[in-house]
């Protein structure tokens, strides 16, 4: 099992892949595929992602639906970069 860390970085105060900013949610995704890449790399059969910063956990911090719609789109795409992987 790999766990990497998508809220060391102070870009990803407001979230990575849940963002407001596109940019943001571009390289949290980007983030999020290398860490796939990784995960396989080291041959662990498991990856886990802690989503304890994506920021919709404050009632005022950004619309919670956008979010989460953001949230599965950014799993999405990742996932399917590791099925192509």
């Amino acid at each position: 099992m790999y766990t990497p860390s998508f809220f060391a970085e102070p870009v990803f105060k407001d979230g990575a892949m849940t963002s407001n900013a596109p940019a943001v949610r571009r390289l949290g995704i980007e983030n999020a595929k290398r860490a796939n890449d990784a995960t396989v790399g080291l041959g662990a059969h498991a990856m886990v992602f802690w989503n304890g910063r994506e920021g919709f956990d404050f009632l005022l911090a950004k619309n919670g639906r956008d979010a989460f719609r953001r949230f599965i789109d950014g799993f999405n795409t990742v996932g399917q970069h590791a099925l192509e992987k």
